[in-house]
């Protein structure tokens, strides 16, 4: 039991510390970027998300007398799943960002292209 908590306990660090999508030199330290900080807040998010709605679940059952978690069910079962409930959330927010500024850069990297081949033509008609 406590060998599954320690290793739970690890890879959940892990999944805070390693946010970078690199493929080589993936257990080294991440740069400080801003990007990183916001994939660890779009993490911690998640897991506030799903951690409060699954206890204010839990806490409306108990009340309406439906369901009873003791605290070592709920310390044991629910809230490892809760956080795991909540880095895929997270990860979905993350995906969705990554998407958005991409389709950003594509925009804007598509302007240029147009900028670049206007002054192109400008410059053809002013060397004739």
């Amino acid at each position: 039991m406590a060998l599954c908590l320690g290793k739970y306990i690890y890879y959940t660090a892990c999944a805070f510390i390693y946010v970078d999508a690199r493929q080589a030199g993936s257990m080294e330290f991440p740069a400080n970027t801003r990007k990183n900080w916001l994939v660890r807040f779009f993490f911690l998010l998640g897991i506030a998300i799903s951690t409060s709605t699954g206890y204010g679940a839990f806490q409306i059952l108990a009340q309406m007398d439906l369901a009873h978690v003791k605290p070592l069910e709920y310390a044991l079962i629910v809230i490892p799943f809760q956080i795991n409930f909540g880095v895929f959330l997270g990860t979905i927010m993350q995906f969705r960002m990554e998407k958005r500024n991409a389709r950003k850069q594509a925009i804007m990297l598509e302007a240029t292209r147009y900028e670049q081949a206007a002054a192109d033509e400008k410059q053809a008609l002013l060397d004739v």
